[in-house]
């Protein structure tokens, strides 16, 4: 009974640890996806002004490449 008691103390800190990471690991994923769904919020919002512009130009819009090449 002493050996089961003994082990049980061994086990309480590497549990506790384990607990405590598994938390942590929970709180930064978290925290991760509500960034990730911030920015894509943003760049959809942005992609929508610059939609909103280009179809609002009465005049054509050329877009080039970093070599001059004709893309748009």
């Amino acid at each position: 009974m002493g050996t089961k008691s003994s082990r049980k103390a061994a086990e309480t800190p590497e549990s506790a640890n384990l607990a405590a990471l598994a938390k942590l690991t929970i709180a930064s994923y978290e925290t991760l996806e509500r960034d990730l769904r911030a920015r894509i919020a943003t760049l959809e919002r942005q992609a929508l002004r610059f939609e909103t512009a280009i179809e609002n130009v009465s005049q054509g819009i050329c877009f080039f490449d970093a070599s001059e090449r004709l893309i748009l």
